[in-house]
């Protein structure tokens, strides 16, 4: 499996390096769930080991979503086709937790697709505002995340740009 690493308008993993053509807006949401990458992976593998049947074919299908993110060619619509894919698959396998399905479902209500960050189980979810999404959406789609609430606490959301120029260093 490839790691997959963000820097500055390139994705890049073990072995390639995809530029993307243009910056995609993002929002990135903080439901402040705390959580344990250790248990979560822990909790994937016993589930793993006890079905390998039923979760090779789930490993193999979010490999191939990635895979076919670094083939290039993706448009937004794909894109946003392929996140939603991907937010399923790790709804399946017990990464996700109810403060990030409350983002998934706060931002297809607007037509915008969110998955989770990192392990998942709490934490952060990135929605992608694909070119087709209207201002008025974005701002629309950033309020109802903004006023989201679990476990008594207000998520907080930024919006920024994915594959930008990154951080450069001026003399």
């Amino acid at each position: 499996m490839r790691r997959v690493v963000g820097e500055g308008g390139e994705v890049s993993t073990e072995k390639e390096i995809v530029k993307l053509e243009e910056p995609i807006e993002v929002l990135i949401t903080n439901t402040f769930v705390p959580k344990s990458t250790k248990d979560l992976v822990a909790g994937v593998r016993r589930r793993w080991e006890g079905e390998r049947s039923v979760y090779e074919p789930i490993f193999k299908a979010m490999s191939e979503i990635s895979e076919s993110f670094l083939g290039g060619g993706w448009g937004m619509e794909r894109m946003n086709e392929n996140v939603r894919l991907a937010q399923g698959l790790l709804r399946t396998i017990g990464v996700s937790h109810p403060a990030l399905e409350m983002v998934v479902e706060a931002s297809r209500e607007h037509g915008v697709e969110s998955k989770l960050t990192g392990a998942g189980g709490g934490g952060c979810a990135i929605s992608i505002l694909h070119d087709k999404v209207e201002e008025e959406t974005r701002r629309k789609v950033e309020e109802a995340l903004g006023g989201l609430f679990f476990g008594g606490r207000k998520f907080e959301v930024v919006r920024t740009e994915a594959g930008g120029r990154g951080v450069t260093v001026a003399s």
